[in-house]
Parts: structure tokens; C-alpha cells; sequence
């Protein structure tokens, strides 16, 4: 029997993030104001990490020999990817910015229009997802905390409509009662054109059919 080698090539994205301010932040709704700018790097005591200019070869308990090049870089904790049929992508960053990445360029371009975003510990803008017709009619969808005042915050999923570096008609299509924590949410699109929104929660409101967290 022949054995075959496998090749998988990986384009990185998200290797190159600068350390905000504050790593970790409050552990629950009440977490401090909405924050937007990360603060220098090595601001934790850990310094940024340089990427290498050259593709790397790695070696996995799952593959041999993937090779990692760099795509883009200069994120400030990233948290999500979604890739445009054209090859470009956007990323979203936990503190609250959104990046566009076009294809064949490694510096990322900021898109303009991204609502407040309150950070509670490792969530601030989390997952973004395109339209099953985002060719069509532009509309990306995101899910983050929401800032409500008072130094509380809830969980919400918001649309908007990619004018080249800008969100334009944003709105919120979900809420989660407020205030509600959750560990993260991720968003995908059923083959129906339905949108799924996952939930987590690091204890028993999990069960609880009254909150959104764990869902």
C-alpha cells in the first residue's frame, strides 16, 4: 500500500497581537467603562512576540510539515475571522475594533461604524459572520457586549450593512435580557439562511432556562 504525504498550507492572521492595557478585566457585567484603544505593548510584563518575515514549517501531533506563512498583522487581541469572496477579511478585535484585511496586503485597514463595546475579561467584540448572500446585499453580522450604563453590560448580535471600510445601518437584532454574562458566543449561518448564536457560561445559569448565558 502506497502511503500518501499530505500538504496543508495555513495563511495566519491573528499571530501578531499587541497586548492591550488590561488583560484581564472584571469578571462580570459590572466590568468598568467601554474601551475601544489597547494600551502598549508589553504593558502586562509580556513582550510582543516579532513574527518571522519567512514561512515556518511546523510539525503537529495531528500533521507533519504545515506550513505557516503570514498574511497580516498589527491586531490588538483578535477574536474572529471572516473571509469576503474576494479573498480579503475582517477581523474582529476583543477591544472593540474592527479590521479589514485585503488580500495581498499584511497591514490590516480599521472599518469605521462599530457600535461602543464593553470588555468584561476575555470578551468585548466577539465572533462575525457574513450573509449566506453577502455578495448581494453586504450585510455582516457580529455578536458583543453591549455597554449599558451604570458599568453594566449584556450580550447583543448586531447587523450592519460593509460600505467599503465602513458599517453603515447598524442595528441590533438580538438582546440578551440585561445584565447578563456570558464567556463568549459564536454566530453561523444555517444551509435555511437561519442564524445560529451560541452562548457559553462558566457555571449553573447554564441551566437556568431564564438566562441567555450557556445557550
Amino acid at each position: 500500500m502506497t502511503r500518501r504525504r499530505l500538504t496543508v498550507t495555513l495563511g495566519i492572521l491573528l499571530l501578531a497581537g499587541t497586548p492591550s492595557a488590561q488583560q484581564g478585566g472584571g469578571q462580570g457585567p459590572e466590568a468598568g467603562p467601554p474601551r475601544r484603544n489597547p494600551g502598549p505593548a508589553g504593558a502586562m510584563g509580556v513582550d510582543a512576540i516579532p513574527l518571522p518575515s519567512a514561512p515556518q514549517v511546523f510539525d503537529t501531533a495531528e500533521q507533519h510539515k504545515i506550513r505557516v506563512t503570514v498574511v497580516a498583522k498589527g491586531f490588538a487581541h483578535p477574536w474572529a475571522v471572516a473571509l469576503l469572496p474576494d479573498g480579503s477579511a475582517l477581523v474582529t478585535e476583543r477591544d472593540g475594533g474592527l479590521k479589514f484585511v485585503s488580500h495581498g496586503h499584511t497591514t490590516p485597514q480599521a472599518v469605521q461604524g462599530v457600535p461602543p463595546v464593553q470588555v468584561i475579561s476575555l470578551w468585548g467584540l466577539m465572533d462575525v459572520a457574513l450573509h449566506p448572500k453577502f455578495a448581494e446585499n453586504r450585510l455582516v453580522y457580529f455578536s458583543y457586549m453591549k455597554p449599558l450604563g451604570n458599568r453594566r453590560a449584556t450580550m447583543a448580535v448586531g447587523r450592519a450593512r460593509l460600505d467599503g471600510a465602513s458599517l453603515k445601518d447598524v442595528t441590533d437584532i438580538f438582546t440578551a435580557a440585561s445584565p447578563t454574562t456570558v464567556a463568549s458566543s459564536r454566530l453561523a449561518f444555517g444551509l435555511d439562511g437561519s442564524l445560529y448564536v451560541t452562548t457559553t457560561a462558566d457555571d449553573i445559569r447554564a441551566q437556568d432556562p431564564r438566562e441567555y448565558g450557556g445557550k
